[in-house]
């Protein structure tokens, strides 16, 4: 039985990521409008960077019913000089007021087609730089999203 049980959850799954994928996916007659791509002037600055312990995870609602769930991996860009260990330590605090901005969007539904939006992505790392300086700080220079992850509900 419980072979039987673990085998339905892998194609569960696998079905749910291959569904994901396709949301996720370019149809060819959709293709981008190309854009100009801007010239980053890179600093010569090294930055450190410090991860949070885990992923944070949010609830994707469509007329007041979770309809998938949002994984980020968050880290802090942080001045070469911080006191990373101090800044641990309010990671709690950090995380919660960041969950805040991550609600305001899921709850605008700025999660379902515009998550991949250059803009929406700028503006969300923007919003979330600003949250975690009001704890961290000047030796704050940026929240850096590595790895985003959707998941929606069957």
């Amino acid at each position: 039985m419980g072979k039987i049980i673990g085998i339905i959850l892998v194609i569960a799954a696998l079905v749910g990521g291959i569904f994901a994928g396709m949301q996720f996916s370019v149809q060819p007659d959709q293709k981008p409008k190309s854009e100009k791509p801007k010239e980053v002037n890179f600093q010569e600055k090294e930055f450190i960077y410090s991860k949070f312990k885990k992923p944070v995870i949010i609830p994707i609602f469509k007329n007041d019913r979770a309809v998938g769930m949002l994984i980020v991996e968050i880290w802090l860009e942080l001045e070469p000089d911080s006191d990373t260990i101090l800044i641990s330590t309010k990671e709690p605090r950090i995380r919660d007021e960041l969950m805040q901005v991550f609600y305001l969007y899921a709850s605008e539904g700025r999660f379902s087609q515009n998550l991949l939006k250059p803009q929406t992505q700028a503006e969300l790392r923007y919003d979330l730089t600003h949250v975690a300086r009001q704890f961290i700080g000047d030796q704050l220079h940026a929240v850096l999203i590595n790895d985003m992850q959707r998941q929606d509900l069957m």
